[in-house]
């Protein structure tokens, strides 16, 4: 996603208040705004402990292995 702390956190925010669970995907991110507004996100979503945890926090690695763990072709493999 781009910018981070606004576009993408909107978006997060906007999803937890309609009951949706979501994720970020923090290595997927980016913002040209200062630190201190990514820290910002950081604390609001759960990746910092001790905060809030709007969402759960996931790197594409995780993401693209729980995908796969889920597919039709993983289960087959499995019988």
């Amino acid at each position: 996603g781009v910018n981070t702390d606004q576009c993408v956190f909107g978006t997060l925010q906007d999803a937890q208040f309609l009951g949706y669970d979501s994720f970020l995907v923090e290595d997927l991110c980016a913002t040209t705004s200062p630190n201190f507004a990514t820290e910002m996100v950081e604390f609001e979503t759960g990746s910092i402990p001790g905060s809030p945890g709007l969402t759960a926090v996931v790197n594409s690695s995780s993401l693209v292995a729980a995908i796969a763990s889920r597919s039709p072709s993983a289960s087959a493999a499995r019988l």
